[in-house]
């Protein structure tokens, strides 16, 4: 998980999230601070001991402003086990599916054998998707007044209803929302003010990842996917091959051991 400490200094491109030191597996998702779904992390868990699990993490100055998606790729280009071996599989979670697909078609050209290509709930992010993230923060800032918390949601509404379908204006109003209510959230919880909002600015830089991820939505595809699909699957049609459904929530499908054997067959015949 991303730390506070990682958004102060300026976070590296990747981090390892497993104790493995066997074949290179590369994650690719946007794991925020006091996210409640399962992460990469909980699925490191039930996959064999003897993979290293390298999950992104996101350029610095996309905390403080929206940047292409070539920066995002530039700065994942070169992973820590790059020199030492070809990687294994590429895994990715919702809108990190996209940007997963791009990295593994990249890794495909430059080794002998193509990596296997796993991703979870994938999707093109949109203003769905946006909503139903920004809901889950929004119910997050307990440490707001019942006065506070409804002229946020009434605002969030008047946003809502002027954007409609429209991505970049609804993300624009929802940060700006965000960081004016969450430095008062976390200052109320006794987070040094600088902190609190470096934490505001990771919604900031979470945001400029979907944006980056929808404009890469056309890009070339590379080796064959299979997607894990949880009972609430994402809109991931014309980038994935097969569907594999499991009967779990969303929050749960990382931390499924059914998902995660059957991420494990794919990965183990990958590579």
């Amino acid at each position: 998980m991303l730390r506070e400490a990682d958004v102060a200094s300026g976070a590296q491109a990747w981090t390892r999230i497993s104790p493995g030191v066997g074949d290179t597996v590369l994650a690719v998702d946007f794991d925020m601070t006091g996210r409640r779904e399962a992460t990469f992390r909980d699925l490191a868990r039930r996959l064999p001991a003897d993979l290293t699990l390298w999950q992104t993490a996101p350029p610095h100055d996309s905390y403080w402003s929206t940047i292409p998606a070539n920066r995002y790729l530039r700065h994942w280009r070169d992973h820590p086990d790059d020199k030492r071996q070809p990687v294994r599989a590429v895994i990715g979670y919702c809108a990190g599916s996209v940007f997963a697909r791009v990295i593994a078609a990249d890794l495909a050209a430059h080794q002998d054998r193509p990596p296997a290509l796993v991703l979870f709930n994938p999707g093109v992010p949109n203003a769905r998707t946006l909503n139903r993230d920004f809901d889950k923060i929004v119910g997050s800032l307990t440490a707001l007044s019942q006065d506070e918390r409804r002229s946020l949601n009434e605002d969030l509404l008047r946003l809502r209803e002027q954007a409609g379908d429209d991505f970049d204006e609804l993300s624009a109003g929802c940060v700006r929302l965000y960081r004016k209510a969450g430095v008062i959230a976390f200052e109320r919880q006794g987070i040094d003010r600088d902190i609190a909002v470096e934490l505001v600015a990771l919604f900031g830089a979470y945001v400029s990842y979907l944006a980056a991820a929808r404009s890469l939505q056309g890009h070339p595809g590379g080796p064959p996917a299979v997607a894990l699909t949880s009972r609430e699957p994402d809109s991931a049609e014309g980038f994935i091959g097969e569907r594999v459904g499991f009967d779990v929530a969303r929050e749960n499908l990382l931390d499924d051991p059914a998902a995660a054997a059957a991420a494990a067959r794919l990965i183990t015949a990958g590579g």
